[in-house]
């Protein structure tokens, strides 16, 4: 989805702050831990926070705080005026209480600081957030489908 124009978003109450101390960092993967769709993280763990934090400065992690409670993280990068948003999570404790939406305004305007004119990010088909972007102002600009036969079973190999 691609935002050019203004971002649609209101005041909020959240804290953000660049995830680069070591606690900072600890709090991202106890995040991306919590998250029951990355059971992969719980396997590669600290090696999967070493390669996030290699990908500094290029690529800044935001930390969500609603009091002293780390409530979510995003990424944004910039290149030659365009700009990336990655890997949006909420603690479930936290969704629906303007963690994402904070989110997503704080790193469209540090993008547009460094120079990002258009901001991209995706989302999937099935996945309800892509409304939320659509009500900021991100419209579709493109479509990826996924092609693959389907699992043989034993059965069928006989």
């Amino acid at each position: 989805m691609l935002l050019e124009g203004e971002l649609c978003a209101g005041p909020s109450e959240i804290r953000m702050q660049p995830v680069e101390s070591d606690a900072q960092w600890a709090a991202y993967l106890s995040l991306k831990l919590s998250d029951e769709t990355a059971a992969w993280v719980r396997t590669l763990g600290e090696e999967w926070l070493g390669c996030m934090r290699r990908k500094r400065p290029r690529v800044r992690t935001w930390l969500a705080l609603r009091g002293d409670f780390p409530a979510g993280f995003f990424s944004e990068f910039v290149e030659d005026g365009l700009g990336l948003l990655e890997d949006l999570y909420v603690h479930p404790t936290a969704r629906f209480r303007g963690v994402a939406t904070a989110l997503v305004a704080h790193c469209v305007s540090k993008a547009r600081e460094r120079g990002a004119e258009a901001v991209f990010l995706t989302a999937r088909a099935e996945d309800t957030p892509k409304h939320m972007y659509a009500k900021m102002g991100f419209r579709p600009v493109a479509l990826t489908q996924h092609w693959l036969a389907p699992e043989r079973s034993a059965a069928n190999d006989s």
